[in-house]
């Protein structure tokens, strides 16, 4: 390529590489942790009896480079820029056209957005990988049947050299370093020695590139890159959310949990339970629940099923609220619907760890141990085994102990659904530390009949009660007790509460038979309020459907 014209796919391959990595990297690291391969041919087996379960497999170990996104996504651009320059050259385009197939590659970024949670979600992860790995196989054909290329002997001498020392690292790979490592050598130098002889060669003949085609050909790529990201951050905000937050979940980092939360302008309902989960391990759960919109959107999934979503948070919440048996049912029957995934392998090892069942527990450790890039994990973990000392030393595994409930008996039938919210209205009993819990679980369901003994109890052992809970009681005592009820409260209320509550009578008063109305126009000066969320949100029947007729929304 001559008189700039490599500039254009130069900037497609960085603009795409910013994509899969800065915009969209947390989703194809939650991608890669919906996966699981190892060398074990009988762990394996479900998966390559299956019709083209073989490439499956060889996909599979492609995606373990999606565990660290910049590296995957160099790969994926690599690949998916080297076969656009070859597919023009197989077409015969002219110079001044060859730009538009530096266009092509983000075709593949648009698949990724439109897919949204199915990208990984009841659908084999590995496709992500092997699109662009077909793709370049069937250009690559395509070109050596119909060669377009030409070599002066400098360059053809160059391109040999390069390939040869490349190749011969590759394959000295295998003799000094463990396979999965030169596995992962070869896939760089096939990528690489691919774009390499796109970049190289000629075409026969060569069309100089003007000055103004090539800016208006960069500046067209420079603006589909940037549309293509845009589109992903508002559409997928929540998708590409939830997966950080799950991200942030295994590093343990709270605070990023809730600026990540709170940065999305409609969260779905995964992005509020994982945001609970991060208030739950700071200890702020009732004073922060309801700064999150609770206006949730419908999310589609292939096989169409309704509140289908739950099954992506549920596990990780039950874990998170002490729930070790649920946690555990619930990961254990994902994995029989969809096969060995890395998420729910985690969530069950935790579990089995927590319960005491140390055999288990080491089980999933050496699951985990088969796959590549999860030494981390079980380095973590694997001590702890039958060491109480060393769990009660962890944050996040003291937090959940806190909460473990005192009823060691089977309980999932005896609550509603979710478990994790369920249990938490139905407690009878239970630690100090659950009764925050139990309180913030039946105001986010609304049911004030269940919530008041707990305030109740607040008030007796002399808790200060957070502002949602006040306001929670002056709503009680305008639908039930009147005036006289919040005596009993004195000095536990407020002197602002009572008049918080009349303002936004007040502010309601012109629009309350329109709810979508009242959720507009009052979200700027309401949100973060409880009475806000409690006559505004999360209250649509088209919005919210509740997962069984007992069911909490």
């Amino acid at each position: 390529m001559a008189n700039g014209s490599f500039v254009v796919p130069l900037l497609s391959f960085l603009l795409l590489w910013g994509l899969l990595f800065w915009v969209y990297g947390d989703v194809l690291w939650r991608t890669e942790q919906n996966s699981y391969v190892s060398a074990n041919a009988m762990q394996m087996k479900p998966l390559t009896d299956l019709t083209f379960g073989w490439l499956l497999y060889a996909g599979r170990w492609l995606l373990t480079l999606q565990k660290y996104p910049l590296i995957g996504g160099l790969l994926i651009s690599l690949v998916l820029t080297g076969s656009s320059l070859l597919l023009a050259d197989v077409l015969r385009l002219p110079a001044r056209w060859r730009w538009t197939f530096s266009l092509l590659p983000f075709l593949y970024f648009g698949w990724l957005i439109l897919r949204g949670f199915n990208l990984y979600y009841r659908s084999e992860p590995s496709w992500v990988v092997l699109i662009p790995a077909l793709i370049c196989v069937i250009v690559s054909a395509a070109h050596a049947v119909r060669p377009r290329f030409v070599f002066s002997r400098l360059r053809l001498a160059f391109l040999a050299i390069l390939l040869g020392v490349f190749f011969a690292l590759s394959v000295s790979s295998f003799i000094f370093l463990p396979t999965r490592v030169a596995l992962w050598l070869l896939l760089f130098y096939v990528a690489f020695s691919y774009l390499s002889a796109a970049l190289i060669c000629k075409p026969k003949k060569h069309e100089p590139v003007r000055s103004r085609h090539l800016l208006i050909s960069s500046s067209v790529v420079v603006i589909v890159g940037v549309a293509f990201g845009a589109t992903a951050t508002y559409v997928n905000d929540s998708v590409i959310a939830t997966a950080r937050m799950q991200r942030q979940l295994e590093e343990q980092d709270w605070e990023g949990m809730c600026q990540t939360a709170l940065a999305v302008s409609r969260p779905t309902r995964s992005v509020a339970a994982y945001y609970a989960v991060a208030l739950e391990h700071q200890d702020a759960l009732l004073e922060n629940i309801f700064d999150l919109p609770f206006d949730f959107p419908k999310v589609s999934f292939d096989n169409d099923q309704p509140n289908d979503e739950y099954t992506l948070f549920t596990p990780d919440c039950n874990l998170a609220a002490g729930l070790l048996n649920s946690a555990y049912h619930e990961a254990f029957e994902q994995t029989v619907m969809s096969g060995q995934r890395l998420h729910w392998l985690k969530t069950m090892a935790k579990a089995a760890l927590l319960n005491g069942e140390e055999r288990l527990a080491r089980k999933y450790i050496g699951i985990l141990r088969a796959n590549p890039f999860e030494n981390a994990f079980c380095d973590r973990i694997e001590p702890m085994i039958g060491d109480s000392t060393l769990i009660a030393a962890d944050d996040e595994f003291a937090h959940i102990r806190l909460l473990a409930p005192r009823d060691r008996h089977p309980f999932e039938q005896m609550f509603r659904k979710p478990v994790f919210l369920g249990y938490n209205m139905g407690l009878a009993e239970g630690p100090d530390a659950v009764l925050r819990t139990s309180a913030a679980a039946c105001l986010y369901s609304k049911d004030l009949n269940a919530f008041l003994p707990r305030a109740q109890v607040f008030v007796a052992k002399g808790w200060p009660l957070p502002e949602c809970m006040q306001q929670a009681l002056v709503i009680y005592s305008l639908k039930n007790g009147g005036a006289d009820f919040l005596k009993q409260f004195n000095g536990a209320l407020s002197p602002m509460t009572e008049p918080t509550i009349a303002a936004f009578s007040r502010d309601v008063a012109p629009i309350a038979k329109d709810k979508e109305a009242m959720r507009r126009l009052l979200k700027k000066d309401w949100l973060g309020t409880y009475v806000y969320y409690y006559y505004c949100e999360n209250n649509n029947p088209e919005q919210v459907r509740k997962r069984e007729s007992d069911g909490v929304n």
